[in-house]
């Protein structure tokens, strides 16, 4: 009864959520004498002003808007898809937005501010020990990007021992570094009433294959591929597959430091470069996999859900960001997956009208097909400058939102991942 009521609320605002976030001006903008173009007219409203590049205004409506707001009134917003996820269901957190927005920073946050990230991860194992007395609890992680058109797993070499043979889980010196400039902590003693074991590693991982100068994969670094099926028939909007990553690591972790440990070791591996927008511009898509299995020790009863964590490489045009060379490839590669998504979330928004979801346009909207459309819960966070400078690139994002708003498609109740 519970998990029908809270997921019927969550139903109830929405499918797929938009929240709007405006970041505070930059050192760099303010040296330059940018002035503040954007303003929240309400909780759920900001008005953008166009005056200055002869346009008028533009208002945008989503179901929240911070103004920057804190790390912490972020999250809280949206940690009840945790619960859905605990409950069986796909769950997705997006940050999208142009390079230099924040966009990391909300997901991922930085020492001492946390983002929606790591906070997931707390909550996932704060839900666990609720009721650690009735379920037995599977938990794993995967992390990986992609860069250009080519999927690479993050923490290909991290995990050392045989999960098979009882080993218990270690990580490389490089890894731990990383880890400890977070604060993370040692693991701590858990509840003995809580039963939570690592999901077995999908793969045996031995060494991690170098990546060269240009953020390109190794010589022996293997592509990863996708594969997908359909699960579900009875329509376009009630469309469900079964996403498989071939190859990919997917971590065991028996609590919540194990699981930050694997989210902290493989961001280090991520390709970044400067551009006149931003001089840390991620160049690739980020993410990051949660998944649970539960167990119930009274009827048997299995729940399977997951999160994906979503960064999104920062949309940029090119004339303005005046990168060259493999940084122009890169920043040509991120625009065309932002546009196959683009696509993907127009081809939902028609319902059952829609001939064909071109979810195999590109490997980042593969890789989503369980997490858009069908019972899955979608939340996006649009970033944005308030600064005069950018109000083009701020006008776009608002544009590209607009059709996540619009996509209210229906979703059925009560079908989570269940048996």
């Amino acid at each position: 009864l519970r998990r029908r009521l809270h997921n019927r609320i969550l139903d109830a605002k929405g499918a797929i959520r938009v929240f709007l976030r405006v970041r505070p001006l930059s050192k760099k903008e303010i040296a330059k004498g940018s002035a503040v173009v954007m303003h929240a007219k309400d909780s759920m409203t900001v008005s953008l002003n166009r005056k200055k590049h002869g346009l008028t205004h533009q208002d945008f409506k989503c179901d929240a808007v911070f103004v920057p707001g804190t790390q912490e009134e972020v999250f809280e917003e949206c940690k009840g898809l945790v619960q859905s996820a605990i409950d069986g269901y796909n769950i997705t957190l997006l940050t999208y937005g142009q390079t230099g927005a924040g966009k990391t920073y909300t997901m991922y946050g930085m020492p001492g501010k946390e983002g929606t990230a790591q906070r997931t991860c707390r909550e996932v194992f704060r839900l666990i020990d609720q009721d650690g007395d009735r379920y037995n609890s599977f938990v794993s992680a995967s992390l990986m990007e992609l860069y250009k058109d080519d999927l690479i797993d993050l923490l290909d070499g991290k995990y050392v021992g045989d999960q098979s043979k009882g080993d218990r889980r270690s990580w490389d010196s490089a890894a731990t570094n990383v880890t400890r400039s977070w604060g993370l902590q040692p693991p701590t003693p858990r509840s003995k009433k809580t039963k939570v074991e690592a999901c077995s590693s999908s793969r045996s991982v031995t060494s991690r294959a170098p990546r060269t100068g240009d953020g390109k994969p190794g010589k022996d670094k293997k592509k990863l591929p996708v594969h997908f099926e359909n699960t579900d028939d009875d329509g376009q909007e009630g469309r469900r597959f079964l996403v498989t990553v071939e190859g990919l690591s997917e971590v065991p972790c028996s609590c919540v430091e194990e699981l930050l440990e694997a989210l902290y070791s493989g961001m280090e591996q991520r390709k970044v470069s400067a551009t006149d927008m931003n001089s840390q511009s991620s160049r690739s898509h980020l993410l990051f996999t949660i998944k649970i299995k539960r167990v119930c020790s009274e009827s048997g009863e299995t729940t399977q859900g997951k999160i994906m964590s979503c960064d999104l490489a920062g949309s940029e045009r090119l004339n303005k960001s005046k990168v060259q060379g493999n940084a122009l490839q890169e920043s040509i590669a991120i625009n065309k997956s932002l546009s196959a998504l683009g696509d993907v979330i127009e081809a939902l928004n028609k319902g059952k009208k829609a001939a064909h979801v071109p979810y195999r346009n590109h490997k980042l909207t593969e890789v989503m097909a369980d997490a858009l459309g069908g019972t899955s819960k979608t939340l996006m966070f649009v970033n944005c400058s308030p600064a005069d400078s950018n109000v083009e690139e701020t006008s776009n994002s608002l544009k590209y939102a607009g059709r996540l708003v619009n996509m209210r498609h229906m979703v059925r109740a009560g079908e989570a991942n269940i048996k």
